[in-house]
């Protein structure tokens, strides 16, 4: 199983020892959480998983296949350590540059990596270097640096995604790149004649492929003064980088004087932050691929539910949305097979009412919302998540099948009186508001449940209109606990099944033993909380943190209205 979803985003299992198999006791959840627009169309995703990546470039033979699978030009500038480096006998090479590259074996770029970095990563850098002897200038009568730093750049980045799938020709990305890198030479490197003119360097480029300006995110530390009998110095790069823009960094080391400089251990820290994707789409939901972009993290599987929360299926080349009840093909933005509920007016295989940017169809069968707003339409479908993630939107979904159009409409307050929600045959329409929950003695149920016992009527009617008709009539359908024999057929079967699976009700509870009830504002189509029971655990949580900030100071704190805006509890 790749995940399980939730209303808000999806568990992850990942293994906590990469190296054993896959087992209850080898496994952990990571909780993913999805962004999304008015039109439900998954934007962003972010993760509570904390994962630390470490890169290192030793030089050493025995980590050498690891460290060129990762780095450039490490084997290719490794050499034994000279007498005098250091005194540590496990170290025994480190990577030899000299500028003068007219010179047959000379190297002036040392090891490199490009990494593929989201906004608020954090990165740090260090490294190592040593020379011994006279400080040299730079060698003269060779070609600019940049000529051998843009070849690894550019393919570096093309490596790491940079040409989002091809849609980005080398063409494109490599003069965009070449301008990027000879700002950087030219204004991000001081040089201190009196050191070797060897560098531990970093740049950030964006999507865009153009550097990032943000404090830090182009720079490069000259190597200290190395005297007689010095070993090893330490080169610091930036610590702890919060990275501003998604895109790459590039880092290498460089020595450009005649002169030979060691460079030891490179480290690379990079501790992923909360962004994992960012989708952009074109208006029926094929994606702007240069827009598009996500982290490379190991045990991490792409997040398939993108534009109006539909699962997209790159399977043999399709490249389609597949929606719970027909395909939807982004490219030309009709739906390959007809609509089930045709609206005569326009082409039954049209889809969004052929108006993508204001309608949304994430089941490829919708149900009408005449004049809803796309708040309201984006609450109903994370009801509808909500029911599906548990099992019990089988109503909603048989509702969706028929025929026959259903309205769905945001229950409006009557002068701040909250209405209950409820199934009008005569105007074919359900009246839900996804913030009302209904409660009875101690049990709350949600505004989920809510609709899942009002689209059960409605089911009822527009499946069994006579059985219907004959349970609702005052005379033949009468009951005094129910009201009528509809409601207790409702409320003693679907209203009981989606209860308990939502966890609103433990064994041997009910939701209620009659028809009556009270509405509770609650804080979501999905929640069974009071606004006002909330705002009270808000106050509290606040006061504890404040507290803790300050132990001697006591704040002045309101009683809360715990019954204002529902149950006391």
């Amino acid at each position: 199983m790749e995940f399980i979803s939730h209303p808000e985003g999806r568990l992850r299992p990942v293994r906590i020892d990469t190296t054993q198999a896959i087992s209850i006791a080898n496994l952990k959840y990571i909780y993913d959480y999805f962004l999304k627009d008015h039109l439900g169309s998954v934007r962003s995703v972010l993760t509570t998983e904390q994962q630390t990546d470490f890169y290192a470039a030793t030089m050493e033979t025995a980590a050498a296949a690891k460290e060129d699978a990762l780095f450039t030009n490490v084997s290719a500038t490794a050499s034994a350590k000279p007498s005098g480096m250091t005194n540590d006998n496990n170290n025994q090479k480190a990577s030899k540059l000299n500028g003068d590259v007219s010179i047959t074996g000379n190297k002036r770029v040392g090891p490199a990596i490009v990494l593929k970095v989201m906004a608020g990563d954090t990165i740090s850098l260090s490294t190592w270097s040593w020379y011994t002897g006279a400080v040299q200038p730079p060698a003269s009568g060779v070609a600019d640096i940049a000529t051998e730093l843009l070849p690894l750049l550019t393919g570096g980045v093309a490596g790491n995604g940079g040409t989002h799938g091809g849609a980005i020709p080398a063409s494109t990305s490599d003069p965009l790149l070449s301008t990027a890198l000879s700002h950087f030479l030219s204004n991000n490197r001081t040089y201190v004649n009196t050191r070797p003119k060897a560098f531990l360097n970093w740049m950030v480029v964006d999507e865009e492929f153009a550097g990032v300006s943000s404090p830090n995110h182009l720079g490069a530390t000259q190597i200290p003064v190395c005297n007689a009998g010095d070993t090893l110095k330490a080169v610091a790069g930036p610590v702890n980088m919060v990275i501003r823009r998604n895109g790459w960094i590039y880092i290498y080391l460089s020595n450009e004087s005649a002169q030979d400089v060691y460079f030891d251990n490179l480290v690379v820290n990079l501790r992923h932050g909360p962004l994992l994707e960012v989708n952009d789409y074109y208006p029926f939901g094929m994606q702007i691929p240069g827009l598009s972009t996500q982290s490379y993290k190991y045990q991490y599987n792409q997040n398939r539910y993108k534009y109006n929360g539909i699962e997209y299926d790159t399977a043999f080349g399709l490249d389609e949305y597949e929606a719970h009840y027909r395909d939807l093909d982004p490219q030309i933005g009709r739906w390959w097979q007809i609509d089930p509920k045709p609206d005569y007016g326009e082409s039954p295989y049209s889809s969004m009412g052929n108006n993508p940017i204001l309608h949304n169809d994430p089941l490829g069968d919708t149900l009408d919302f005449p004049d809803a707003s796309p708040e309201f339409i984006g609450q109903f479908y994370d009801a509808f998540s909500y029911l599906d993630a548990h099992g019990v939107s089988d109503v909603l979904t048989n509702l969706q099948r028929i025929s026959a159009h259903i309205n769905v409409r945001f229950l409006i307050e009557d002068d701040g009186n909250t209405l209950p929600s409820e199934y009008n045959p005569d105007d074919n329409t359900i009246y839900w508001n996804p913030m009302n929950g209904a409660t009875e003695g101690s049990v709350t149920i949600s505004p989920a449940t809510v609709l899942a016992h009002e689209s059960d009527h409605a089911l009822q009617f527009k499946t069994h209109p006579k059985q219907y008709a004959k349970d609702t009539d005052p005379k033949t359908g009468a009951d005094r606990q129910y009201d009528n024999k509809e409601e207790r057929r409702v409320t003693t079967g679907q209203e009981q099944r989606v209860a308990r699976a939502l966890g609103e009700i433990k064994k041997g509870q009910v939701t209620r033993r009659n028809h009556q009830g009270h509405n509770t504002r609650v804080s979501g189509p999905t929640s069974t909380q009071s606004v006002s029971e909330k705002n009270m655990f808000d106050l509290l949580k606040r006061e504890q943190e404040f507290k803790k900030l300050n132990p001697k100071v006591l704040p002045q704190r309101k009683i809360p209205c715990i019954g204002c805006d529902g149950p006391r509890r």
